[in-house]
């Protein structure tokens, strides 16, 4: 069973064709949709709120629980 993280206060700053970038912290990274995780509140461009992504992907990034 697949672990995800949350992370509060993202913010969606750009849309590609395969994810959004995202504002996380002082960090813009660009998150595939395919990875974005229901219940998460950020899914376009100008949204703001929590994002769950798979713990394996936020580790990749540093980020931690």
């Amino acid at each position: 069973m697949e672990r995800f993280i949350e992370l509060p206060d993202v913010e969606v700053i750009a849309e590609t064709e395969c994810g959004l970038v995202c504002r996380i912290g002082e960090q813009r990274v660009e998150i595939p949709t395919l990875f974005i995780a229901p219940g998460s509140e950020v899914w376009e461009c100008g949204d703001r709120g929590r994002l769950l992504i798979p713990l394996w992907l936020a580790t990749e990034h540093g980020w931690r629980a």
